[in-house]
This record gives structure tokens, C-alpha cells and sequence, in this order.
């Protein structure tokens, strides 16, 4: 009973350094793109023309751009309707979700101090 012999064979799964690589005759070659045409000139995301539009003051009496009075709306529904949904959210973009109980009762403490929103009823 002789030692059985083994070949060891190519590796064609791609696999580099325990990430997986597609096969190397698949992959980008130095200065070539996935995408060469590229965005076409002229075009513009959504995300920007929303920006640039949010700094917008539609009413000059007013003097507040869309951004001031979409924050207005976001932190009346929340505060004043007491929406919890639109509370998570918040906390959520400012802080990061709550961690603990007692994170959520700071971030509400100074949620009602920021907006001297009096909770007693006097």
C-alpha cells in the first residue's frame, strides 16, 4: 500500500487572503473603469437639486429658507402632536439611537429644554 500521490490544482475560485476576488482574467485591469462613459454631463442627483433648493427662501416677509420650515413641521409633528415615530428620528439623526433608558431621558430632558417646552402644568 503505497502513499497516494496528490496534485495540487489551480486556484480558480478567486480567493485571495480569505476574501473572495473574482477569477483575475475577470477582474479591472490598472486604469481601466466599470463605468467609462461615466455620469453624463450635466446631470445632477436628486439628493443636491433637494439641498440647494431647502436653502431657498420662498416668502421674503418670512425670511425663513424651506429648510427652517420643514424643521419646524418635523419638530411641531413630534413635540407638540407627541409623534413617536418622528421622536425616534430625530434622536436617531442627533444623537444616535438611544443606547440606554437613561440616554433617552437626557436626550428628551434636553429636547424640552432646547424648545423651552414646559412640561408642568401650572
Amino acid at each position: 500500500m503505497g502513499q497516494e500521490q496528490t496534485t495540487q490544482l489551480p486556484d480558480i475560485t478567486g480567493k485571495k487572503q480569505g476574501k473572495w476576488h473574482p477569477p483575475e482574467e475577470y477582474q479591472w485591469k490598472k486604469g481601466e473603469s466599470g463605468n467609462l462613459a461615466g455620469r453624463p454631463p450635466g446631470s445632477v442627483s436628486i439628493t443636491a437639486r433637494i439641498k440647494e433648493k431647502l436653502l431657498e427662501v420662498p416668502d421674503e416677509n418670512l425670511k425663513k429658507s424651506y429648510l427652517d420650515l420643514l424643521i419646524e413641521k418635523i419638530l411641531k409633528k413630534a413635540l407638540v402632536n407627541g409623534d413617536a415615530q418622528i421622536i425616534k428620528q430625530i434622536w436617531s439623526y442627533v444623537d444616535g439611537p438611544p443606547g440606554s433608558e437613561e440616554n433617552l431621558e437626557a436626550i428628551v430632558i434636553n429636547l424640552l429644554n432646547k424648545y423651552e417646552i414646559n412640561i408642568h402644568n401650572n
